[in-house]
């Protein structure tokens, strides 16, 4: 009969042949540094590291990061591009002036890209400052203003012109705008209209600096014309869009020769206010050209800026132009330009170009 107790102790040695034990540590030779973790590729006392690559372990890191930012757990650390979006619209929002502020859109041969300009521009400063600017139609034929902006408004510059001396407050006055969902007002022509005369300029501008803190002229191609004339000398700053082909480059030469012809007071300096916008078509475009185009201009006309915004198919030929369905490099572009354009109107001449403004001198006789 078996003993139990014998049973016992000899499973008991027989497990002790089997147990595993920690390898004794191996000699350390001269000049060698030993690995203190077991689990390293290369063993105890071997020449290779553990292999722990930097650029996985920063990616880890990233996409960490990122995860946590989603979560709201962590904020992931802004870009230099992001740092320049924010001060770009911190500019924007903390601009103040002690009058209504005014920008006129010119390119006598870029009809195709300066209504589009107006409502972008005029969409972004709405959009940072939470409202009160207004785009409106400056040129004495009809233009496509109302039919690019959001909206079938049923009044419009017609009606606005024929009611003028009935607008005593905001409330009238928003009843001839066309609301966009980036809190600007867009003031077209919905009806058919007579052509639109210097003293129609000066009354709707009139109207426009009571109620709004700025306003966005889009003009028309003849800039000889005297409603082009009054819309310019009372502007503020001055934006060119112009496309990378011929004819609108020449536009551009067209409308800086027409801004160093004016001798008006209110123009001094208009050069150094204004912003110069470079964009894409979207069509085939000359190399060459496309690359010399910038510097060209800056060596050439040394406007206070020369800013080149991407191709954004959301800004089609035709149809309406909503600011939230461009592109995030195509807005990001536009907040550049406004931004330029509001450090410009910072340097504008302090008195009102509008005759009979509040801010405007009171000229005694003698």
């Amino acid at each position: 009969m078996t003993d139990l107790k014998t049973d016992v102790f000899a499973g008991a040695q027989r497990r002790a042949r089997y147990e595993e034990r920690p390898a004794e540590p191996a000699p350390v030779a001269p000049g060698r540094v030993s690995d203190p973790d077991p689990v390293g590729v290369g063993g105890v006392g071997t020449d290779l590291e553990p292999f722990r690559a930097p650029a996985e372990q920063e990616a880890t890191s990233s996409a960490w990061k990122a995860f946590l930012a989603k979560l709201g757990l962590g904020r992931a650390a802004p870009d230099a591009g992001e740092v320049a979006d924010r001060e770009n619209e911190r500019v924007i929002r903390q601009a103040t002036w002690t009058r209504a502020m005014s920008v006129i859109v010119v390119n006598p041969k870029g009809a195709s890209c300066k209504t589009p300009a107006a409502i972008i521009t005029a969409g972004v400063l709405a959009s940072i400052r939470g409202g009160y600017v207004a785009a409106w139609e400056a040129s004495e034929a009809p233009g496509d203003l109302a039919d690019r902006a959001e909206g079938d408004p049923a009044r419009g510059l017609t009606e606005l012109l024929a009611a003028s001396a009935l607008v005593t407050s905001a409330g009238n006055l928003a009843g001839y705008t066309a609301p966009q969902t980036s809190h600007a007002a867009v003031i077209g022509t919905v009806s058919a209209r007579a052509a639109l005369s210097p003293q129609d300029v000066l009354t709707v501008r009139g109207l426009l600096d009571a109620y709004y803190h700025l306003t966005v002229a889009d003009t028309a191609n003849n800039v000889q014309s005297p409603t082009f004339l009054t819309a310019l000398d009372t502007a503020d700053a001055v934006l060119i869009p112009a496309t990378l082909n011929l004819q609108s480059l020449r536009g551009l030469q067209r409308a800086m020769s027409t801004l160093q012809q004016r001798t008006t007071e209110h123009l001094h300096g208009i050069t150094s206010r204004v912003v110069v916008v470079v964009s894409h078509d979207g069509g085939p475009e000359d190399t060459e050209l496309a690359a010399t185009a910038v510097e060209t201009i800056r060596q050439r006309y040394n406007p206070r800026a020369v800013i080149e915004v991407p191709f954004d198919p959301a800004i089609r030929r035709d149809g309406e132009i909503t600011l939230a369905n461009l592109s995030p490099a195509s807005q990001r572009a536009w907040r550049t330009v406004a931004r330029h354009l509001v450090d410009a109107l910072q340097h504008a001449p302090e008195p009102s170009p509008i005759p009979g403004h509040p801010a405007q001198p009171v000229q005694k006789g003698n």
